[in-house]
Parts: structure tokens; C-alpha cells; sequence
């Protein structure tokens, strides 16, 4: 995912909006194929721009999406055919130019103990991301750290409050602390994320030390996209912190 939103390539580092737009390509790649087993798609670039909310779908928005299919061809994720219809077929998700198996088949063909099945674990994320506008309204940084909190619940039982610092977010996961802050402030401010201020070791007689930890709201995937501006945001953060002292 890092790899992906941040365009690491030959010692460099692509990013900037490119990287939303390759980290949004590859998911939706990765949703319309869920249920098949032949990962092939075909579909014009502008298409994938509409897709994605991209501006001037069939102008630029489409050659965003001609670059990012290049970056992720060259990474490994994917095999493009232009003669004609745009096909792509889809590699393995992790960049290793292995051919694409659907997840859950891949765990019930390997024997319960061999260890190659934690390879295949997968996230399934609601399909209201698509369908209810957030994945085009969400910046990168924002499906960043959604899908880095889906990640972090799946471990954890449902309603888990989930907390994680700076240096988990570099060393698990390989992302930068201005992603990190970024992402978590739009996902709260969409209502995909309720944050709370929660001591650390309560039972401590140390000087009381306090952190923010996060419950996803999932629901809030099933209806349509929308973020608080910042007045609204300001008002729901007061009543939020409010409500918690």
C-alpha cells in the first residue's frame, strides 16, 4: 500500500497525487475482480476516471489513469494489453509479477497449518466504499489509513477502540506521520472514524498521560459520501470532547 501511494521505483519516489489515484486504481481493480476467477478486466481510461471522480474524465482524467496503469504494470501488479480494448489483467496484489488467485480460494487449496495461508489473508471492505462516492471523495492519505484500520480490527475483536502511534504507522506499515495525521483528521471529519482521548495505564501513580484511540464506523459506508467542513468539524470536535470529560 505504501509502495503503492508513495511510487517508490528505482530509488525514487513518484508521489504527490499520483499515488491517490494509483492506490485508488489498484482497489477498485481489485473490487470488480473479487468474484471472478479470470482477473481480466477491460474498460476504457475514461471510464476508470469516471470511476474515480477523476475532472475531465476523457481529457486528462483519462491520461491520470494512462500513467498510473504504466507505474503499476512496471511495479508488478498488473499486465496491460493496448491493441484495441484496453485489457488488464491482474497480477498478485503485493507487486511480485505472480499470476492473481482469488484469496479465499488460495487459503482453502493450502493445508490448515502451512504457513504460505497467512500470505492470502485478505480484508473485504464494503462495496458502499464504491458505491456511495467515498472512495473519489477521499484523499490518499484518507483510504490510507482506512485501510490500515480495517487491517488493525481484523485482529482485534468487533467494537475494539484502536490505537497505534507514529512509529507503528512507519514500521508496520511503512507511512509517513504527515499521511498518518492527515488521513486520520478527513476520516474523523467524514464520520468514518470516532476518536477518543483515553489515559494510558489509568492505574499508574506516574503524571497522567492521555491518547487518542479510534473506533471505525462502519455503518457510515452505507450512506452517501460527505466531509464536515472545517466550521462543522470545529463544533462536532467540541461536543465529541465534551461528551468524553
Amino acid at each position: 500500500m505504501a509502495q503503492v501511494l508513495r511510487g517508490d521505483r528505482g530509488g525514487r519516489r513518484a508521489g504527490g497525487r499520483g499515488g491517490e489515484v494509483r492506490l485508488k486504481l489498484l482497489l477498485s481493480m481489485l473490487w470488480l475482480v473479487r468474484d471472478n476467477p479470470a482477473p481480466v478486466l477491460t474498460a476504457p481510461s475514461r471510464a476508470w476516471a469516471s470511476l474515480l471522480g477523476l475532472d475531465d474524465p476523457t481529457g486528462r482524467g483519462s491520461r491520470r489513469i494512462n500513467d498510473a496503469i504504466s507505474w503499476l504494470e512496471d511495479g508488478g501488479f498488473l499486465i496491460k494489453d493496448t491493441t484495441g480494448d484496453r485489457v488488464i489483467q491482474l497480477l498478485n496484489e503485493t507487486g511480485n509479477r505472480q499470476p492473481y488467485e482469488l484469496p479465499g480460494a488460495a487459503i482453502r487449496r493450502l493445508p490448515p497449518r502451512d504457513p504460505r495461508r497467512t500470505d492470502h489473508l485478505y480484508l473485504q471492505l464494503p462495496s458502499g466504499l464504491w458505491t456511495n462516492g467515498w472512495l473519489s471523495l477521499l484523499s490518499g492519505a484518507a483510504v490510507a489509513m482506512l485501510l490500515l484500520l480495517y487491517r488493525l480490527q481484523a485482529d482485534n475483536p468487533e467494537g475494539t477502540l484502536l490505537w497505534f502511534g507514529g512509529q507503528d504507522a512507519k514500521l508496520r506499515f511503512d507511512l509517513s506521520d504527515d499521511t498518518r495525521s492527515k488521513g486520520l483528521r478527513e476520516l474523523t471529519m467524514a464520520g468514518l472514524v470516532n476518536v477518543e482521548r483515553k489515559a494510558v495505564d489509568p492505574a499508574s501513580f506516574e503524571p497522567e498521560r492521555v491518547r487518542n484511540v479510534y473506533a471505525l464506523q462502519r455503518d457510515r459506508l452505507n450512506k452517501p459520501a460527505r466531509i464536515l467542513n472545517d466550521y462543522q468539524y470545529s463544533d462536532w470536535w467540541e461536543a465529541a470532547a465534551a461528551a468524553t470529560t
